[in-house]
């Protein structure tokens, strides 16, 4: 009861945003007192890919040595998998300073998302535990896992 009473607050009294909700803000100054106050919620400065007039937003999975990006498009800056309107084919073309971001993180699996600002990637998430959405795996999602599956060769092979 208390949670559900908690939700229905307002955020600068229950200290944290609805699910799945981003502040996006024009300036630093507009970021409510509120926030800076909370532990927990995280301030940062928003970067964004453009591909025209679309967004763009890289997905790179890894398992071993094995790699498959998938770029999704999408008419908000805020790419997600519902507010995407372009899939683009997976690919292989992984940035070497991601490359390098991974090794010294010490990722054998997992994705990392991320975007390109002035030409240099940006990491923006580096997840452990990717996962498929709750309609189960798109083809897309197949082809990145059929794209994956000989890296459990490289877990053999160590």
């Amino acid at each position: 009861l208390r949670e559900h009473a908690r939700r229905l607050l307002p955020p600068a009294w229950s200290g944290r945003l609805p699910l799945d909700e981003y502040l996006v803000l024009q300036r630093r100054s507009l970021v409510p007192d509120w926030v800076w106050r909370t532990p927990g919620l995280v301030v940062e400065r928003f970067f964004t890919e453009r591909r025209g007039d679309l967004y763009a937003m890289h997905m790179w999975y890894f398992l071993g040595d094995r790699d498959a990006v998938a770029t999704s498009l999408a008419t908000s800056p805020l790419v997600k998998g519902e507010n995407t309107v372009q899939r683009l084919p997976p690919h292989e073309d992984v940035p070497p300073a991601l490359r390098e971001r991974r090794r010294e993180l010490g990722f054998d699996y997992g994705k990392f998302d991320f975007i390109f600002v002035e030409g240099e990637p940006r990491l923006l998430d580096a997840n452990r535990t990717p996962h498929a959405s709750r309609n189960g795996l798109s083809e897309r999602g197949q082809e990145i896992c059929r794209r994956l599956a000989p890296g459990i060769d490289w877990f053999l092979r160590r």
